[in-house]
């Protein structure tokens, strides 16, 4: 593990240059500029079963590794939303496949918030006691993608 800060020297800004190897995870390392102002060392206590079954170990953590490990699932459970997505056809064009995964994130994005907002925090009035499944929202989402805003059925689309 190394931390570096830089002074500002002429033009450049100050900034500083972290290094962490995890040799206990494998051959994973993460440099980083500017993502971690420290890098402290520190011990993470762990528990598992119960009763006389208990077992109780402690893990050596540091800053980087708790910000790589909260991303990391992070990436992992919207890759396991995009994947159920099943937007998938035959691509001849190679760039294609970056616009369906754009659209993919954006379709998993949408109902995110959509279950978000029928939770009724931001608003009781969105409440909803049995939200959309993900197929149902992504059905009526395509239906959504006809619509045409000089039809002028919602209050936005009076400027059309």
């Amino acid at each position: 593990m190394a931390v570096k800060s830089f002074p500002q020297s002429g033009e450049k800004k100050a900034y500083t240059q972290t290094h962490v190897s995890f040799q206990s995870t494998g051959s994973t390392n993460i440099s980083s500029v500017n993502a971690l102002n420290s890098n402290q060392l520190f011990v993470v206590k762990k528990e598992r079963g119960t009763g006389a079954e208990k077992r109780k170990w402690a893990v050596e953590m540091n800053d980087a590794r708790i910000l790589y490990l909260s991303y990391n699932c992070q990436v992992n459970n919207t890759d396991g939303i995009m994947a159920r997505c099943c937007l998938h056809y035959s691509l001849r064009k190679y760039w294609h496949s970056a616009g369906l995964h754009a659209l993919t994130l954006a379709i998993t994005t949408a109902y995110n918030i959509y279950l978000e907002c029928t939770k009724g925090l931001l608003d009781p009035t969105w409440k909803v006691v049995t939200p959309m499944t993900f197929h149902k929202f992504r059905d009526r989402l395509s239906c959504q993608m006809n619509y045409k805003p000089r039809f002028t059925c919602y209050p936005g689309d009076v400027g059309f």
